[in-house]
């Protein structure tokens, strides 16, 4: 097979030293390497590996501000997870290198908690060295408007999970990730105004005909429903957003 040339760092990579990313281009060992646990090169791009570099480094300036050695921060997991909710973020802690604890390097991913989609705890069973069969739990969480590693798998107890559910739900109003950071009222009137400028906008960008070959498509009007669509996401997330940005902009300006 021929050798092939790392997408990062140009270096010429023979077939045990190739690392295939998700859009099927090549990156070497050395350059995984620098990357998070977390990151998966079977569910990765090279656009996401790049923005996973600098989702690193931008990481690491918020972790040292709001997480290392912060009053403020809540600590899991054994430290492998902090949550402050002053801030409106969540940390994640992976290392690599070294031997057992020493030597490691850390490798946090700072989100912001708005962000979260939706997270479990899923079980995994395998079997042992002797025959019997081992329970696994992780947490499984998914952000949106995220660059660089968007999905978090981590092994923990249920114990853990489970505090750390308490806490998120706790940061979104006490009602879990569809909390009450806003009045009913007020987030009525916002699901009302959303489903009226979706209808319109769906109609203004042609879609039903579109879809049924009457007509085509108007581009432009279609964007409107992406930015409606987040904008309905966030609606009870309002708080948390202009927390975290506030956060973010006064580390990375």
């Amino acid at each position: 097979m021929a050798k092939k040339n790392c997408e990062i760092c140009g270096a010429e990579i023979g077939l045990l030293k190739q690392v295939q990313l998700a859009d099927r281009t090549y990156i070497c060992r050395d350059c995984l390497k620098k990357t998070s646990p977390y990151f998966d090169n079977m569910r990765c791009t090279l656009s996401d590996y790049k923005d996973h570099m600098v989702q690193l480094e931008r990481s690491k300036k918020l972790d040292d501000a709001y997480f290392i050695k912060n009053k403020d921060a809540s600590s899991f997991c054994a430290g492998k997870v902090r949550i402050n909710e002053k801030a409106g973020l969540i940390t994640f802690h992976g290392s690599k290198g070294g031997f057992m604890m020493f030597g490691n390097t850390e490798l946090p991913i700072v989100y912001r908690i708005a962000d979260i989609r939706n997270y479990e705890l899923i079980s995994e069973r395998s079997r042992g060295t002797d025959g019997k069969e081992i329970e696994n739990t992780y947490l499984h969480m998914f952000f949106v408007a995220t660059s660089g590693v968007r999905e978090i798998k981590m092994q923990m107890s249920r114990g853990d999970y489970n505090n750390i559910d308490r806490k998120l739900s706790q940061c979104f109003g006490g009602h879990g990730l569809v909390g009450g950071i806003i009045s009913d009222v007020n987030k009525t009137k916002s699901q009302i105004n959303f489903a009226k400028n979706l209808a319109s906008t769906l109609k203004e960008a042609n879609v039903k005909d579109a879809l049924t070959g009457k007509g085509e498509l108007n581009v432009e009007a279609a964007q409107g429903i992406v930015s409606a669509v987040d904008d309905a996401f966030y609606v009870d997330r309002r708080q948390l957003v202009e927390r975290a940005d506030a956060a973010i902009q006064a580390v990375l300006g």
